[in-house]
């Protein structure tokens, strides 16, 4: 039987993104626009909207209450 280790966050070796970038992107004011944020992290657009609707990098928490 083969053991699959599944890695999270930026274990991930395809990861564009730290734990430090994708926390701020989930904290970021509902202001900041995902726009804004995929420019600022030189991601896409997907990535930063997987990420606040928790599609993505499901294993952080919010930090911060909108």
């Amino acid at each position: 039987m083969i053991n699959i280790v599944k890695t999270v966050g930026s274990q991930n070796r395809t990861a564009k993104l730290t734990e430090k970038e994708a926390q701020a992107i989930l904290d970021a004011s509902k202001d900041t626009t995902t726009k804004e944020l995929a420019a600022k992290y030189n991601v896409s657009l997907s990535t930063v909207q997987g990420i606040r609707a928790k599609r993505q990098w499901r294993h952080l928490k919010r930090t911060t209450v909108d």
